[in-house]
């Protein structure tokens, strides 16, 4: 229903309608939504321009950032969680769409070792890391290596869950990739957006990503 003043028109959302535009808002503000169909919304006509307009991929990131100010050759490539082919994971769409291969595509984790701070794990686009080989690595017991929750993840990183990048961290963490990477002369991996993958030489990643790489037998 409708309601107004003279003064300061208002308006409310029926629940199908406000849960209608949630959506949207989420899909293209990332999960930033804030439509309430209990509370008035002032200015229909922002709303709209929200809900029709798909939002700018995020091309400028801390990730970015650092490798300007690191002098490193990169490129930008847009990527899409909608654009998603039957068949396929999230890591090989990303693959597909910023013209890299999967084996070349990196996947960036976050991971509790039982320490004060989570580890980064980077692991080849096509294989899964085994917390076995990352207790091993980092000499913990096995049951204390888990993937650490997203609002930890964000907490370390900077970056919010399905953006997380190894570059331009906001806090040092110790950083380990499965070995395999070292045959890769190019990689791609995420540009610290869940829109934005960036790609650039496997030795210019060991420069930027704060504290070094190592690299181990990572894989299942």
């Amino acid at each position: 229903s409708v309601s107004s003043s003279m003064s300061a028109p208002s308006f409310w959302l029926s629940d199908e309608l406000a849960l209608e535009m949630r959506l949207e808002l989420e899909r293209f503000t990332g999960g930033d939504a804030s439509v309430d169909a209990a509370q008035p919304v002032a200015n229909t006509a922002a709303v709209a321009e929200v809900v029709t307009t798909p939002q700018t991929p995020q091309m400028e990131t801390a990730a970015t950032r650092a490798l300007d100010d690191a002098g490193v050759a990169f490129a930008r490539h847009p990527v899409s969680y909608d654009d998603l082919q039957k068949g396929e994971s999230l890591t090989q769409a990303y693959a597909r769409q910023a013209g890299g291969t999967i084996s070349a595509t990196i996947k960036s984790m976050v991971f509790n070792t039982g320490g004060t701070a989570p580890i980064l794990v980077l692991m080849t686009g096509e294989m899964q890391c085994d917390p076995k080989k990352i207790a091993k690595v980092v000499n913990v017991a096995n049951k204390k290596v888990r993937a650490t929750s997203a609002e930890k993840a964000t907490e370390h990183t900077g970056y919010e869950f399905g953006g997380t990048s190894a570059i331009g961290t906001k806090q040092e963490l110790r950083c380990i990739a499965h070995v395999g990477l070292q045959g890769e002369e190019r990689v791609w991996i995420n540009g610290g957006s869940r829109a934005l993958v960036v790609s650039l030489l496997r030795t210019d990643l060991e420069k930027v990503v704060k504290g070094g790489v190592e690299y181990h037998d990572l894989a299942k």
